[in-house]
């Protein structure tokens, strides 16, 4: 969360206080529980695109740029993911 790719990623999704709010907290997961829903997935997308792209360099492959990894948060195909993963979850409650 502290090094300039990861904070870029942060900037460009224009939630940097969110990135500062979670380096400080203890419970990082509670806090991201209690954002706004769009912004809660944006943030859990973040992550795990993050995550995705750091074990590409970590297993001597190329990384993924700042801006690839929020145009995958941003693009349709997240938004779908997203759009199931709601639809689930209200069949779930059913």
């Amino acid at each position: 969360m502290k090094c300039k790719q990861n904070k870029k990623c942060w900037r460009l999704l224009q939630k940097k206080q969110i990135r500062l709010d979670l380096i400080n907290l203890k419970s990082a997961v509670h806090h991201v529980l209690l954002l706004e829903e769009e912004c809660r997935m944006e943030v859990i997308l973040l992550l795990w695109n993050w995550w995705f792209a750091r074990n590409k360099i970590n297993a001597g492959e190329r990384g993924l740029l700042p801006e690839k990894v929020v145009h995958r948060v941003k693009t349709r195909w997240f938004r779908k993911w997203l759009t199931q993963t709601r639809l689930i979850r209200v069949l779930l409650l059913l």
